[in-house]
């Protein structure tokens, strides 16, 4: 489905400093990769401090601090059954963990260079966020030379795929978040607002919604139907680094370089930075 060019459509407006339901600290630097487990009754966070921290998204309370990465913890990720845990980050090694009792099961050394990546959620297609502002879109275990996707000014530094696979948001140094269609890779919209680096993204599965945050400290929320800015909020005190959403849609989660993982729900999120 087409999307609305948006610079039309697009609703400015000052975003407004809101607290968060809940905030977890223990992180001693930049919290630099969040992800909910398949059933959102936990949250694993990676950081720039080396650990992987488990928490209960109920209470809020660190359940676990895995230890083993030697430098930043750029990427965490829960198998489907939920059992495990793997992370990733700049000392290039990715590790497997089991959830249960925090054991680190493998450890290997990477072989591609450190870009910024996402698989489909098919495992299908692996997208490659690149300096030069392009987006490298390889087809797994087909054999198809890469396709390229361009519409950037500068570096590509987020990348998210919608929950179906069929739709990648990317987001850039440019400050602006583009939506494009896998199949075709054409650019379906581009999403401005932001007035710097756009550093997370994450679409939200039931609402038709992407999130993203960056270097301006907002937490922004798109309709993608029509392209619009329905929330703009600032709640961390620091850039935000990474952003998640549960897998019902009604808790987003955000990391930020104030070393601090924030709690929303979706509601009090949409009411507090409304537009309208």
């Amino acid at each position: 489905m087409k999307l609305p060019d948006l610079f039309s459509r697009l609703s400015r407006s000052k975003s407004q400093k809101v607290s968060s339901r809940v905030t977890l600290k223990g992180h001693t630097d930049t919290v630099r990769a969040l992800a909910f487990s398949p059933d959102g009754r936990i949250l694993a966070s990676g950081s720039s401090d080396s650990s992987v921290r488990i928490w209960d998204v109920t209470t809020g309370r660190k359940i676990m601090i895995l230890q083993g990465h030697t430098g930043w913890v750029s990427t965490v990720g829960f198998t489907r059954d939920g059992l495990s845990l793997t992370s990733g980050g700049n000392d290039g090694t990715v590790r497997l963990w089991d959830v249960a009792s925090g054991r680190e099961l493998a450890s290997f050394q990477k072989q591609s260079p450190a870009v910024v990546h996402v698989y489909s959620p098919d495992g299908r297609h692996l997208a490659l966020g690149l300096d030069d502002g392009t987006i490298e879109m390889r087809a797994i275990d087909v054999g198809a030379p890469p396709s390229r996707l361009v519409g950037h000014s500068r570096g590509v530094a987020s990348l998210a795929f919608s929950p179906d696979g069929r739709a990648l948001a990317s987001g850039g140094y440019d400050g602006s978040v583009r939506i494009w269609d896998v199949a075709t890779g054409r650019e379906l919209t581009t999403l401005l607002g932001h007035s710097g680096w756009v550093f997370a993204l994450a679409f939200n599965p039931l609402r038709g919604m992407v999130v993203s945050g960056g270097e301006d400290l907002t937490i922004k929320s798109w309709e993608l139907a029509t392209g619009r800015e329905v929330a703009s909020i600032r709640g961390h005190s620091d850039y935000v680094h990474c952003v998640a959403c549960s897998s019902n849609g009604e808790t987003i989660a955000t990391g930020s370089r104030d070393r601090t993982v924030k709690l929303w729900g979706i509601n009090e999120l949409l009411r507090a930075g409304s537009n309208d």
